[in-house]
């Protein structure tokens, strides 16, 4: 499951027509968020590709605390959007 759909899977699980495999849960998300939320989204995902790539490549270990890393990974979306470069956050 990627991961626009665990952003707002749990906004779908309050649909009682819609489980976790649904299709619609994907064509629904998109009417719940707006372009720069998907764009974000997006760029958050390639992060996080990025990083583990790098990471496996060059021999380092990702931070194992999850939620320091999502913001690392946000950071790094942001810097991008705005500045067009993954600049430190």
């Amino acid at each position: 499951m990627g991961l626009i759909s665990h952003v707002v899977l749990w906004r779908l699980k309050r649909c009682d027509n819609l489980d976790e495999s649904s299709e619609a849960r994907d064509m629904m998300a998109q009417q719940w968020m707006d372009e720069s939320d998907l764009r974000l989204l997006e760029e958050v995902e390639k992060a996080r590709r990025m990083a583990e790539k790098y990471a496996a490549h060059s021999g380092y270990a990702l931070n194992p605390d999850k939620e320091a890393l999502a913001g690392i990974y946000r950071g790094l979306a942001r810097n991008k959007l705005q500045y067009g470069h993954r600049y430190c956050p």
